[in-house]
């Protein structure tokens, strides 16, 4: 008995002692990762340097980017501020800081079949491309779940299992966007009458579900506009993350982002981290660029 108390207080020791070497190990880690994210920026930017000495040419596509982005912004702006004349005035002093984090938000929204991708993030291409993708389908999840929503009142909005639930049978896409809304239309519908059912509420009726099925297909239609509503929403939610500079603190979500918040703030993390690893490389190409295009210098 003495043995087998003596074995089991050695067996908690060593996991103390292992649990201490994870936690140095962690602390090891956190404590040098400041000096190797230093390392790796003046590593890409030294390289980059190589780059653009070789070849002049080397920020065309950025300085394009830029300045498409600048117009876009001074365009939105300016719409948005219903001819205020006053308002408008201060729209062309653009920030170099709004003009870039615009920038950095047309990148989710980018062709890229048909328009070179800038040079300064062209070796993650392919991340921003999969959180297009992602934000594609998000836009198109919150707009199945603000239809459904509006459709079925407070009643089931309110609870986040059955959100969750809907979720669920919303995330099955195939590449036939019509016929995919078509299934879906017909979970939502199933899904929603079992919900009322249980919680005695009364079912849709036949007529209802036909329309909450016509408002669920015509979100195929690229210029609906319950999905442009989400989207401009995402992208203001994105925009507002970016401007929180080194706070970095989430903002709140817009209306009609509730439902899809958790994986709205999932992309956002990964892509603002994209984003600030991106400055720190290439911020000094950055200001040389908007520099110039803020002072008309570029044609």
């Amino acid at each position: 008995t003495r043995d087998f108390a003596s074995n089991a207080i050695f067996l908690a020791i060593f996991s103390v002692l292992d649990l201490m070497k994870m936690d140095m190990a962690n602390f090891a880690v956190s404590s040098i990762r400041p000096h190797l994210m230093q390392q790796s920026v003046e590593y890409e930017r030294k390289k980059f340097q190589e780059l653009y000495e070789k070849q002049p040419n080397s920020l065309d596509f950025v300085a394009k980017w830029l300045q498409e982005a600048m117009v876009d912004l001074q365009s939105k702006v300016v719409c948005a501020s219903n001819n205020d004349a006053a308002f408008a005035s201060k729209v062309l002093a653009l920030s170099p800081v709004a003009v870039q984090n615009h920038a950095y938000i047309q990148l989710l929204k980018w062709n890229h079949l048909q328009k070179p991708f800038p040079e300064t993030v062209l070796m993650d291409q392919s991340r921003f491309q999969e959180m297009q993708l992602e934000l594609d389908q998000l836009i198109l999840i919150g707009a199945i779940l603000l239809v459904t929503f509006n459709a079925s009142g407070s009643a089931l909005s309110d609870l986040p299992a059955f959100t969750n639930k809907l979720k669920m049978a919303i995330q099955v896409f195939s590449f036939n966007l019509d016929e995919t809304l078509a299934v879906i239309s017909e979970k939502i519908c199933a899904e929603v009458n079992s919900c009322l059912s249980q919680h005695g509420f009364t079912p849709f009726t036949s007529e209802k579900v036909i329309v909450l099925k016509g408002q669920i297909q015509a979100l195929a239609n690229p210029d609906n506009a319950i999905c442009t509503l989400i989207d401009s929403r995402i992208q203001l939610f994105l925009e507002n993350y970016l401007a929180c500079g080194h706070q970095k603190s989430l903002p709140p979500v817009l209306g009609g982002l509730g439902p899809i918040q958790r994986e709205l703030e999932e992309i956002a993390i990964k892509y603002i981290r994209l984003v600030d690893y991106n400055k720190l490389v290439f911020s000094p190409y950055y200001d040389e660029i908007l520099s110039k295009i803020l002072n008309k210098e570029f044609p």
